[in-house]
């Protein structure tokens, strides 16, 4: 698999040909592969990434309870696992990978979550080291009893997690029949954990749920669940009906009428990710796909940076254009243009400085060859 270092983390948020994470290091045309099979890399799969990168950003951005904060619910993180998924191979010696790939990330934002805390005073979001590190090593999305929320990069752990469950349901059983009975399995104690609100260090609970939407990827890469006129409707009509019931919020465990939200969220997912194929051929809209698959390709360094940024210190970034802005722009509006070009703004900085740093030690490398 040719791999691309900057891409190579987006196997997140969340997956094998990036990832999201996970969900992560190929270039766009690359190919992936694995035993006897190939994964053709095309960037309508990196630009349906970005797509739900910048919604996961948004739903962040906007205020809660409104139809559009719903609207993003019902498909932006199950977006993600499906499309892990539909790149998942169960291959030997794989979680190496993944572990090298996810949690790395990891510590480094919570190391960086950390030197805030002490340049903050009393000491930040967490209050004090300890505290950070208990819910570090929890990994929840959200507060949790007197745990606070790690924050976004819950997903990275729950990616993880999913892809061991699917590696040991593929490694047991052979036909996908049995494999979709297995993954039922998992979605319903997934369920019933969250019923009997149960929450397990590092989203192990939720990574039982996450195993279907990765399972319904699995299928879509192998042409077992096609885009035909039946399957559009029902997609749509299951999308529509998640959009009247109480929303899907993974990481806060919330998966009321989940029959509803969670087909719903599958639908959803995959008429988005067959939208961004047939987009990939219309010329007209080349720079849109473009931009999106830059944005997927990166997709696990931009979500650390907007887990990082409203724990940042700098609370005047866009502070002149919100003045100028307030009363004739919507407050909702005005956050998701400071957060997301600062997010941007930070990405941009951060892969030149990876370029600069690559050919640098290319440079040297020719050099040292030389003498």
């Amino acid at each position: 698999m040719g791999k691309n270092k900057a891409n190579k983390i987006t196997d997140t948020m969340p997956d094998r040909a990036a990832d999201i994470t996970a969900k992560a290091g190929t270039s766009a045309n690359a190919e992936e592969k694995t035993g006897n099979k190939s994964v053709s890399r095309y960037r309508w799969l990196d630009a349906a990434r970005g797509f739900a990168i910048i919604f996961v950003m948004i739903g962040h951005c906007i205020t809660k309870g409104t139809f559009f904060h719903k609207f993003i619910f019902t498909f932006h993180v199950p977006m993600f696992f499906v499309i892990a998924g539909y790149l998942y191979r169960n291959k030997e010696g794989s979680w190496k990978k993944d572990l090298k790939q996810l949690f790395i990330p990891y510590a480094a934002v919570v190391l960086i979550v950390a030197i805030f805390g002490k340049m903050i005073e009393g000491g930040g979001y967490y209050g004090n080291t300890s505290n950070l590190i208990k819910s570090a090593l929890f990994g929840a999305g959200v507060d949790h009893d007197e745990i606070k929320l790690i924050g976004s990069i819950w997903f990275w752990p729950t990616i993880f997690l999913a892809r061991r469950y699917l590696d040991c349901i593929f490694s047991w059983f052979e036909k996908d029949w049995a494999r979709a009975i297995g993954v039922m399995v998992l979605v319903l104690m997934g369920v019933g954990f969250s019923k009997e609100k149960i929450w397990t260090p590092m989203n192990a609970d939720v990574a039982l749920v996450a195993v279907l939407f990765m399972f319904t990827g699995y299928l879509m890469h192998l042409g077992k669940l096609k885009m035909t006129p039946p399957v559009a409707i029902a997609s749509v009509a299951f999308w529509v009906m998640s959009l009247y019931c109480e929303r899907i919020n993974i990481g806060k465990r919330d998966y009321e009428i989940w029959y509803i939200t969670f087909v719903g969220a599958i639908g959803a997912s995959f008429l988005i990710m067959e939208g961004f194929r047939k987009l990939e051929t219309v010329r007209i809209f080349d720079w849109l796909s473009k931009f999106l698959a830059f944005t997927g390709r990166h997709t696990i360094a931009l979500l650390a940076i907007h887990d990082l940024d409203w724990r940042m210190p700098i609370p005047m970034w866009g502070a002149s254009l919100a003045a100028n802005l307030a009363g004739s722009v919507h407050p909702d509006v005005i956050n998701i243009i400071r957060r997301l070009s600062f997010d941007y703004a930070c990405l941009l900085v951060w892969v030149l400085l990876v370029y600069l740093i690559k050919k640098s030690a290319a440079a040297m490398k020719n050099r040292n060859d030389g003498k």
